[in-house]
């Protein structure tokens, strides 16, 4: 059985590099309307070469980048000190069961596409709302 820990030992949060190699690219961020407390989460997935694709199953090797850095800092700590909160517990439950995996921080200017699918959702607060790159007949408007 492999290990699907991050690879590389344990690291105060830094911005990620271009090292990452051959794997795939999540970028990941979040959105709240505070007036109703909805909220939204987006993704991007992206190969070595900066292509889209739309699923990450069936792949290995994932590097999450986020302009969270809360996040990276409390998924980080959980790894080793263990976490009380829940949802940090159930995220690494799913990473682990699914892919090498790696996450790290990356400035806010470098996350704005999955910033921007984010805030799309709000335009439609109705319930759960998938974006496929299909539904997009010009992707430069992300």
């Amino acid at each position: 059985m492999s290990d699907k820990r991050p690879t590389g030992a344990f690291q105060a949060p830094i911005l990620c590099s271009n090292s990452f190699g051959s794997g795939i690219y999540l970028n990941t961020d979040g959105s709240v309307r505070l007036e109703d407390s909805f909220a939204t989460v987006a993704r991007v997935v992206r190969n070595q070469n900066g292509e889209w694709i739309t699923s990450l199953i069936g792949l290995d090797n994932v590097l999450i980048q986020t302009d969270n850095l809360e996040v990276v800092t409390a998924i980080q700590e959980s790894l080793t000190e263990g976490s009380n909160l829940g949802l940090i517990r159930r995220i690494l439950q799913l990473l682990f069961q699914s892919c090498h995996w790696n996450i790290c921080h990356i400035p806010r200017e470098e996350n704005q596409k999955a910033d921007r699918l984010a805030k799309l959702a709000h335009l439609d607060s109705q319930g759960l709302c998938i974006f496929e790159i299909s539904s997009f007949r010009d992707l430069s408007l992300l």
